[in-house]
């Protein structure tokens, strides 16, 4: 088979370097099918195979007999067209299984052994970038884009080294400023990759920062052992208590959106531990007078941007019951849920499954005191999914209009998804009032929402928590309410008083600017890094 004999091939030059093509990774993000290759991103499959038309609109205009750094393999389509024209190429991408479905379509013995195509996996393109300065940096054009962060690592190849562990909300955000700051940034892919292709690239690369959204087990420990430093964010909602630590963390530095976590983490052997609340990027989130095609798809007098956190729920639910019917052999476990449900939705505005836990579940709550999932836990996000859609249920009248994930789909005005960098903002622009709810069990947080409507020019109503004090002057800078009840009486106030909702939405952005923003937050993140 062809991949063999490309791996031995390479196996012979860069033994290494076959070696670690060959570690287990995560493979979900790309589909073949029908001689067809799809990569996907944020659920959506988009073919990474180029037309004939692209291939020959690339062809007339590659140079010849250059040397070039080809940034992305895509499926090799752009690679054949270099090599047949005599370059010679140093090939970089950071997937293995990319490397893995181009060696196996393809003979590249001769080109290896001659040296025309060398290849690049991951971190080399930290040790190497010293020596690709001068050469012809050629994008694939899908790939160019995705891969974005990592070409001021060739660029500049002075800049110092941010290792940002690869990810969803926020990432792009911070990478943006780490750059700003002076960082050449690497997408590290903690959860897709081999933990010997992770632990590789970081003792080889050896950045001198690490920066993680949301606490990945193992990353302190492997910071430890270079002794760089590490800046965790915690940003989202996690089932499992946090692990105990292998060793100090001299060198780590967590930050959490919640302050009833910072215990957790010190218990668990970190030694900095701060509080430090979510924030807006005003380079993305930003006023802005819509489109006519603009308001009309996304304008509306009342919307609700988020998670159903059905499938979650369901899922956690699901666990709770079955290690109960594990644990006491009996199949009352639905029916005791149910009468513990009843209770909680009498008020929504208090997470008491906790309490309840104690009275519908007494032996099963004290056999699992200490347990490394918490069981108030497993049932929070149902328990916050039902409560998101009684709230909106209660909206219904006022026409609310629901941005989220399919498990919407039965509510009344239910448009679809909406993606988290354009789309959404464009919604909370023009929106009347965007209302948020926040998840049941998290009484203690300013959701990202917040900050991110009121950057983008929007009125944003939300569920009140002691922790907006803080931050805003509550009834001047950001509106509020308690309880469902009070949610649509103010709904109702806002929609009809116009020059209140403005004052608000003025004072609100105001506040953010001064005090709010990514930048804000990761500079006083950085500084607690220098300072030590």
């Amino acid at each position: 088979m062809l991949l063999q004999k490309n791996l031995y091939a390479l196996k012979k030059l860069y033994p290494v370097l076959a070696k670690r093509i060959t570690w287990p990774v995560e493979s979900n993000h790309v589909i073949e099918k029908d001689n067809k290759i799809g990569y996907v991103l944020h659920d959506t499959p988009y073919s990474i195979r180029l037309s004939r038309k692209k291939i020959q609109r690339f062809a007339k205009h590659a140079p010849y007999s250059k040397d070039v750094l080809l940034w992305g393999c895509g499926v090799g389509d752009i690679l054949d067209v270099l090599l047949a024209k005599q370059n010679n190429v140093v090939l970089w991408d950071r997937d293995p299984w990319l490397l893995r479905l181009l060696l196996k379509r393809r003979d590249f013995e001769p080109f290896l052994r001659s040296g025309q195509l060398r290849i690049l996996l991951g971190a080399d393109i930290i040790l190497e970038r010293a020596n690709l300065e001068k050469y012809q940096l050629m994008g694939h054009p899908f790939f160019s884009s995705l891969y974005r962060f990592e070409k001021k690592i060739v660029s500049s190849p002075d800049a110092p080294i941010a290792f940002l562990c690869r990810g969803e909300l926020f990432v792009n955000d911070v990478g943006n400023i780490l750059q700003e700051k002076g960082f050449a940034v690497y997408m590290w892919d903690v959860e897709g990759l081999s933990h010997d292709e992770v632990v590789y690239g970081a003792l080889n690369a050896k950045p001198s920062l690490f920066f993680s959204i949301n606490y990945r087990y193992g990353l302190a420990e492997i910071v430890e052992r270079i002794s760089s430093k590490l800046l965790v964010w915690e940003i989202d909602p996690s089932m499992d208590l946090i692990r105990s630590l292998d060793s100090e963390s001299t060198c780590s530095f967590v930050y959490t959106w919640r302050m009833a976590h910072i215990e957790s983490f010190q218990k668990a052997g970190f030694q900095h531990v701060e509080y430090l609340p979510l924030a807006t990027d005003t380079g993305r989130c930003f006023p802005k007078e819509g489109s006519v095609e603009e308001k009309e798809r996304f304008g509306c007098a009342v919307s609700f941007v988020g998670a159903s956190l059905v499938d979650q729920g369901k899922h956690y639910r699901d666990v709770f019951l079955s290690s109960y019917g594990q644990w006491s052999g009996l199949k009352d476990g639905e029916e005791r849920l149910r009468s513990l449900m009843q209770e909680q939705a009498q008020n929504w505005a208090t997470f008491s499954v906790p309490e309840l836990l104690k009275k519908w579940f007494p032996d099963f709550s004290r056999a699992m005191e200490g347990s490394q999932i918490p069981l108030a836990s497993l049932l929070g996000e149902w328990t916050a999914s039902i409560k998101r859609r009684v709230y909106v249920n209660a909206l219904n009248s006022k026409n609310i209009e629901i941005w989220g994930d399919r498990r919407w789909g039965g509510v009344p005005n239910y448009q679809g998804q909406a993606g988290h960098l354009r789309e959404v903002v464009q919604i909370y622009r023009n929106s009347t009032v965007n209302v948020d709810i926040n998840r049941i069990y998290q009484p203690d947080i300013v959701t990202m929402r917040v900050f991110d409507v009121i950057a983008s020019g929007g009125f944003v109503l939300t569920e009140y928590t002691p922790a907006l004090e803080e931050l805003f002057h509550v009834g001047i800078e950001i509106a509020t309410y308690r309880t469902m009840e009070e949610l649509v009486e103010k709904v109702d106030y806002f929609l009809t008083h116009p020059q209140e909702r403005q004052a608000i939405i003025s004072a609100g952005r105001a506040r953010i600017l001064e005090e709010h923003t990514m930048n804000h937050r990761i500079e006083k993140m950085l500084s607690a890094v220098h300072k030590r």
